[in-house]
């Protein structure tokens, strides 16, 4: 039952990287967080206060890992930071560079994943814009009953962008749909929605799309200085 309701999250993760441009956090719409010297021409539409991670644990300052999504023979990008503390807190940054659009989110978050500051930052930007953060209450888990679905496990190694590691490799078939294969990997650090108990994601294939971990490491910088209060 957890393997599939992992599953199930990281199909959403996949659903909210190709709709929204970003790995980790749905955007809503309505009223954006205007302009300003940040935006680099891109208006951005208020933002979900809540991250989709399920537990923030491995975000430990300094984390970083970069993603690779082929879709249709395109290609898009996202990188995920932990560039800060403030307090309890964590400065999270999201980069996704999808057809040639290149944008940069950054996130005060609390333990809660509730996101308390928002910035952002268009490709040809020189500073970060103030991201308005819209007004809707924490998301639960959906109800209803588990979806039937044919799950296979097994072990193996994984070669991608990243390196060679050591994979549980989870195979999901949902009644009449196409499978979707996954492969975790203690060694990588969970920075995405695609993590689980058996690591971080290393690497998704199902028809018609390809994900894998490009980079990762433990020296992130964020892409301009943290705004300060008065900023």
């Amino acid at each position: 039952m957890r393997a599939k309701v992992q599953l199930v999250l990281v199909m959403v993760g996949l659903l909210t990287l190709g709709l929204s441009s970003c790995n980790l956090l749905p955007f809503g719409g309505g009223g954006g967080g205007g302009g300003g010297g940040g935006g680099g021409g891109y208006v951005q539409p208020a933002m979900s206060p809540y991250m989709n991670a399920q537990d923030l644990s491995d975000y430990q300052e300094g984390r970083w890992v970069h993603y690779k999504t082929e879709v249709s023979g395109s290609t898009m990008e996202s990188t995920i930071k932990v560039v800060g503390k403030e307090g309890e807190n964590l400065w999270i940054e999201v980069g996704t560079i999808v057809a040639g659009s290149e944008t940069t989110h950054l996130l005060l978050v609390q333990p809660d994943r509730k996101v308390v500051k928002a910035f952002f930052a268009g490709k040809d930007a020189e500073k970060w814009a103030k991201c308005d953060i819209s007004e809707i209450d924490q998301p639960t888990a959906a109800g209803g009953e588990t979806p039937d679905v044919e799950i296979k496990e097994s072990d193996e190694q994984k070669t991608v962008g990243a390196g060679e590691f050591a994979c549980h490799r989870i195979d999901t078939t949902p009644g009449g749909g196409e499978t979707i294969t996954i492969w975790y990997s203690k060694d990588v650090f969970q920075l995405s929605t695609g993590g689980s108990e058996h690591g971080g994601m290393t690497a998704m294939e199902t028809t018609g799309m390809k994900k894998w971990l490009e980079g990762m490491g433990s020296d992130a910088k964020p892409h301009f200085d943290i705004p300060k209060d008065e900023e």
